[in-house]
């Protein structure tokens, strides 16, 4: 490994292609990301226009969804510190 990092930064011409390469990479992946968001608002976007349009009362279905969504987050929430507590458990068992 060491001999690869010296071999890099000794020659000028191979760091600047890795450093190419990087950018390029991360340029890719956030490329990727955005339109996963974009494509993520248009769908919230859509979904909320839908309700407005066909309900007679949108805020009413709007607030039932986000009281079922909170609700399912208060769930994962207590799973998730009960697991952790179980595991805090098992790991101080395990280290006696």
């Amino acid at each position: 490994m060491k001999e690869m990092v010296d071999a890099v930064s000794s020659n000028p011409v191979l760091l600047i292609i890795l450093l190419l390469i990087a950018v390029v990479l991360v340029f890719s992946v956030l490329k990727k990301l955005f339109k996963i968001a974009l494509f993520a608002v248009a769908a919230i976007l859509v979904f909320f226009g839908y309700i407005y349009f066909t309900n007679d009362e949108p805020e009413k279905e709007i607030q039932k969804y986000i009281e079922q969504g909170t609700e399912i987050l208060n769930t994962a929430k207590e799973k998730t510190t009960e697991a952790a507590g179980t595991l805090k458990k098992e790991v101080d068992e395990f280290r006696k």
